[in-house]
């Protein structure tokens, strides 16, 4: 028995004994520091410190363990040899690549002996950032639709290039369909680095097939918020072997192309007026040029026949314009009637020209009328008009003025010139003679004007002068006018500013008594303050004075003047979110009148608020501003302190069913000494179910409360109409043809069609970006071609192929013949050479290497290889050169021999040796110190 207890107590201390010495053999300390690497973003430095503070030496090895996007260099296990209280610092590299998650990260480095026992245990945190790059690309970026009644399928690829899984949300739309819905979503979540096909089908519509060519836009975004990473127009081209021309251009607005419309409207005011109106516009495309039309057609129940009026036909061609109906002219003796017109221009549309004559009776239709209003004659000219640094024009009017019973003749030239960087100048100056019928008088005038930019010292000045004498016949007649503006740019964001204007109006004619004469002077100055907290402000004084005789029959001496001092305040304000903004305008001063021995105080305010589509406006105002508010006081016996004006209007607009109902309404209070309280509202709705057709209603209603000057108090005024949208293409002002080409096979490479040779049907040619495909006789047609110039490329297919030409189109019929000659075929491969344990981290990428083929240094195609690392190219016979595009390889990849010599036989097939991609090696460095 007590054997038995020695033995049993012998075992217990070599158990003891065994597990001191193990302890003692494990007494190695580990401390893990990590510091940035300069420069190096996307690596981070670690040193390992290991310390065996025994007397036994220590063997075993650190284990690297790292996330998803992370990779040691040094690998992931290391070699650690210590001998008794040695210290070693062993350097650590670890890659941040591309795929790391976003958050923290966990490096994980563990210290275990030869028998794998846990020694020690370290963790290195690594804050990733957020990275949300996107990728959109087309599949095809171009799709031939060659068969109707199939389904076309539009396909996309989105990338996720950041470091985090994405939710993503494809738009696809077709600006071109005229169907209510057009727009199509698509979602998916797309994971770190991968990437996703979106593939939007749908059966073509009619609308869509009668088109050359339509758009299909898609638009990508992410997250829950919709953020936009992406958008791109895939280009679907229906194949066909007729086809008309359209303009690429005008193809891509053609929702906004607005020409061929027509829209009819009634509109009612009251219980006793009805009108009843008819407008509409179109193009008609001809083979040289195209005729426009637009017509206004306008009937109320009191007149006997229908008002027309802008109304006209015009015919374009090239550079050139006949035009005949209302016409319109405002030149400085202005024009508008029944008249014909013609125009001009050189090719680049910088030298221009125009001539018309003009019947003065606005309806269109008007009888018995003719020339018993008056005519005019004119000729305009334009030299530079492409140019506004150097641009020069004349004009000449001849007009015959029935009313004024008289006859008037103006010249005028006008020129435009940038002096250097700083200055600009425009000079018009005007010559008139009139004759006077009544008392056969003639009479000569002039006008001249001046306009100015530019700056001094950082002072901006422009200003505008005009001076034109008693009996000048056009729009200002008797003007004086100056008008100077100064301004200048002081520091923190502050400015300075002067405003004068003048003007004295005093027309003379011998047929008219006009004993007019009147005068006006503004001067503002003031400043402008920087931006505090959103709110902008300006201050400044206002001097004003105005001075008429034209009130004779209002005061005894048939003189009036009137002088205003004045303080302006200007604010607004805009929310940091910038939904908010509001506009507050201040301005009060005294008031002297001529006739008055008093000063008169007055006050105005203007406030605007909006917020969305919500819009506020609010005036008040107290005390007459202008001799003209002043005299309405006088004609109703009132004095200076009744002129009182409130104003208030609100407006807003909302757009529902995808913006293709719109509403706008408001109302409005007006109340005034003159009309007394005037409470207003309108209605305004727009519905476009599709871009084809819109309907429109407008209501508006007001109410006077004062009938002095209105003979109904009350006004309700309802307008609807419907308004199409006819479609068509923008039309071509040149000259078009028809081109026909026929496509055969060129068995014997003569170029001619014989009879050893065969038609292609099916064969694909573009001719410039439109794609046809020849029918059973290998025949295309292409009509309404403008003249010019036309790239024709046989589309590669089934080893056949022909030279791209150039066809000039320069008669309305056109042939060509394309011969079709048999092609070699080139194929090629890439791979990949590397040892995983000694290269660097790479992408490992097959799909996308592009090669470039040449030929005697000349660029003929770009291939690029597919996911299976292969590429293929249909070349003629002859001596090329492929070459590998180092930009589109992996980082830390090259090939050393990038380029390859290759001879092309027609009919064959050569595949050329494989281009081998090598990848960089690391170097790994670790040291050593003893302790």
């Amino acid at each position: 028995m007590f054997h038995f207890f020695l033995k049993r107590l012998w075992l217990l201390l070599c158990m003891v004994a065994a597990c001191y010495e193990l302890q003692a053999q494990q007494i190695v300390e580990m401390h893990v520091e990590t510091t940035a690497a300069k420069g190096r973003a996307n690596i981070i430095d670690s040193t390992v410190a290991l310390k065996n503070s025994s007397e036994n030496p220590f063997s075993g090895f650190i284990q690297i363990t790292t996330p998803q996007g992370f990779k040691s260099i040094s690998g992931s296990e290391i070699a650690v040899q210590l001998q008794p209280n040695e210290q070693v610092y062993i350097p650590l590299k670890i890659i941040k690549g591309k795929a790391a998650t976003a958050g923290t990260a966990e490096i994980v480095v563990t210290l275990l002996d030869n028998n794998n026992q846990l020694i020690a245990t370290n963790s290195v945190e690594e804050h990733v950032e957020e990275n949300n790059a996107m990728s959109l690309q087309a599949v095809s970026p171009t799709i031939f639709l060659t068969n109707a009644n199939d389904s076309l399928s539009v396909k996309v690829r989105i990338s996720n290039l950041g470091n985090k899984p994405q939710q993503v949300f494809v738009v696809f739309s077709i600006p071109q369909l005229t169907s209510e819905n057009n727009f199509f979503e698509q979602t998916a979540v797309i994971d770190v680095r991968k990437d996703s096909v979106f593939d939007f089908k749908f059966w073509v519509e009619k609308s869509l097939l009668e088109k050359s060519q339509f758009t299909v836009n898609v638009a990508a975004m992410r997250s829950s918020e919709k953020i936009l990473f992406g958008n791109l127009a895939i280009n679907v081209q229906n194949v066909s072997s007729v086809k008309r021309y359209e303009d690429t251009q005008s193809a891509t607005y053609s929702r906004y192309y607005q020409k061929n419309t027509l829209t009819t409207s009634y509109r009612t005011s009251g219980s006793n007026s009805n009108v009843y109106q008819l407008m509409g516009s179109g193009d008609v495309d001809l083979p040289a040029g195209y005729l426009s039309v637009n017509g206004n057609i306008y009937k109320t129940d009191s007149q006997n026949q229908p008002l027309i009026s802008n109304t006209y036909l015009a015919y374009h061609l090239e550079q050139h314009q006949l035009k005949i109906g209302n016409l319109s002219q405002p030149l400085e003796m202005p024009l508008f009637g029944r008249g014909i017109q013609l125009e001009s221009a050189n090719k680049n549309l910088n030298n221009r020209f125009v001539a018309g004559f003009i019947d003065e009776n606005f309806n269109l239709i008007e009888q018995d009328a003719f020339l018993k209003r008056g005519f005019g004659v004119y000729a305009l000219g334009t030299f530079g008009a492409n140019n506004p640094s150097n641009q020069k024009s004349f004009n000449y009017v001849f007009k015959e003025d029935k009313i004024e019973a008289a006859t008037h003749q103006v010249f005028g030239v006008e020129k435009a010139q940038f002096i250097n960087n700083n200055w600009s100048l425009r000079l018009k100056a005007h010559g008139g003679f009139s004759h006077y019928n009544r008392i056969n008088k003639k009479q000569p005038s002039f006008a001249l004007e001046t306009q100015y930019n530019g700056s001094i010292n950082n002072i901006r000045l422009s200003g505008n002068y005009y001076v034109s004498s008693d009996y000048f016949p056009g729009n200002r007649r008797g003007v004086v006018q100056v008008q100077q503006n100064f301004m200048k740019n002081l520091k923190r964001e502050r400015t300075v500013f002067a405003n004068i204007f003048y003007a004295d109006f005093a027309p003379e004619s011998f047929t008219y008594q006009f004993n007019m004469q009147t005068t006006t002077f503004r001067l503002d100055t003031g400043f402008t303050l920087p931006r505090v907290k959103s709110i902008g402000k300006s201050f400044g004084f206002q001097y004003y004075k105005e001075t008429s005789d034209a009130f004779a029959w209002l005061v005894p001496n048939g003189f009036l003047a009137m002088d205003a001092f004045r303080l302006t305040q200007h604010f607004n304000w805009l929310s940091p979110n910038q939904k908010h903004s509001i506009i507050l305008g201040i301005e009060e001063g005294l008031l002297k009148m001529s006739e008055k021995a008093k000063m008169y105080p007055q006050f105005k305010l203007n406030s605007i608020y909006s917020f969305k589509g919500f819009n506020a406006s609010a005036t008040y105002q107290q005390g007459s501003f202008f001799l003209s508010e002043y005299t309405s006081l006088l004609a109703l016996n009132k004095n200076q302190n009744d002129f009182k004006r409130l104003s208030i209007s609100v407006a807003t607009d909302h757009k529902f069913f995808s913006n293709k109902l719109m509403l706008r309404s408001g109302m409005a209070y007006l109340n005034d000494f003159v009309s007394g309280e005037t409470p207003s509202a309108f209605l305004n709705m727009n519905y476009a179910p599709t871009d084809m057709y819109r309907f429109f209603l407008n209501a508006s209603w007001f109410r006077y409360s004062n009938n002095t000057f209105f003979q109904t108090n009350t006004q309700f005024i309802v307008e609807a109409g419907f308004s199409m949208n006819l479609g068509g293409k923008a039309a071509s002002a040149g000259r078009k043809g028809t081109l026909t080409a026929h496509v055969f096979y060129d068995k014997n490479s003569n170029n001619i069609f014989d009879e050893d040779d065969e038609s292609a049907p099916d064969f694909l040619v573009t001719i410039n970006k439109t794609t046809f495909k020849t029918n059973a006789n290998g025949i295309i047609q292409y009509k309404s071609i403008p003249f010019g110039t036309y790239n024709l490329q046989a589309v590669f297919q089934n080893g056949w192929f022909a030279e791209s030409t150039n066809c000039v189109i320069n008669n309305y019929s056109n042939e060509v013949a394309i011969p079709l000659q048999q092609n070699g075929t080139l194929k090629g491969k890439i791979k990949y050479q590397y040892d995983e344990k000694l290269v660097k981290n790479f992408d490992f990428k097959t799909g996308g290497i592009i090669c470039i083929i040449t030929k005697n240094g000349q660029f003929i195609q770009r291939v690029v290889t597919n996911d299976e690392a292969d590429f293929v190219a249909f070349l003629p016979t002859g001596n090329y050169e492929v070459t590998i595009d180092t930009h589109s390889l992996p980082e830390h990849t090259f090939c050393k021999e990038v380029t390859q010599s290759v001879q092309i036989q027609s009919g064959a097939i050569t595949t050329i040796p494989d281009f081998v991609i090598q990848v960089q090696q690391k170097q790994v460095k670790v040291k050593k110190f003893g302790g």
